[in-house]
């Protein structure tokens, strides 16, 4: 059989919010990651959190879509902490990052 299931269309801001406010969000969840695994901390610009969110709207991903984007643009980040462990006291991740996979801003020690 068929099962059709009607939902409230998501908008960029409830995204958003789910993005910078939620216990589960991606964001949160890797700044976490990178804090305890390679004592790093990792900044995420206003500009990049609304890309995702932009990126999750147009590919009609919706939330699932914010972890996906985020996960994909810190793909080559962890590879470069394991080569240079100690080497970095925070990366900023900034919209350029999803037209430039390599594009992170490294604070040195």
């Amino acid at each position: 059989f068929n099962l059709f299931v009607q939902y409230n269309e998501v908008t960029k801001e409830m995204l958003y919010k789910a993005l910078v406010e939620s216990e589960i969000s991606p964001i949160k969840i890797r700044k976490k990651y990178y804090c305890d695994r390679y004592g790093v901390k990792i900044t995420f610009n206003d500009a990049f959190i609304n890309r995702v969110c932009e990126e999750a709207i147009k590919n009609r991903a919706g939330f699932r879509g914010l972890e996906q984007t985020v996960n994909g643009c810190l793909s080559k980040l962890n590879f470069k902490l394991q080569c240079e462990p100690n080497a970095y006291s925070e990366i900023i991740i900034t919209e350029e990052i999803l037209d430039n996979p390599r594009s992170y801003q490294y604070i040195k020690k």
